[in-house]
C-alpha cells in the first residue's frame, strides 16, 4: 500500500532543500551587523548555538 505523500518530489527539494546558488548561500548565511549584536550579547559557550540557530531559521 503506498503512502499518501503531502509534497511532490519538486516541493520538497524547494522547502528543505539547501540553495545551490552562490549568492543565495551568501544571502541566508552572511550574519548581519544586528545578528552579530546579538550573537556577542549571548554567553560565551552559547554564541554559536544562537548563530546555528540563525542561521537555520532563515531557510526554509
Amino acid at each position: 500500500m503506498r503512502k499518501h505523500e503531502l509534497l511532490s518530489e519538486a516541493q520538497r527539494e524547494q522547502l528543505l532543500g539547501f540553495p545551490a546558488d552562490r549568492n543565495d548561500l551568501a544571502r541566508l548565511y552572511t550574519f548581519e551587523p544586528g545578528d552579530l549584536d546579538l550573537i556577542r550579547r549571548r554567553q560565551e559557550g552559547k554564541r554559536l548555538d544562537v548563530a546555528l540557530q540563525l542561521a537555520l531559521f532563515r531557510h526554509p
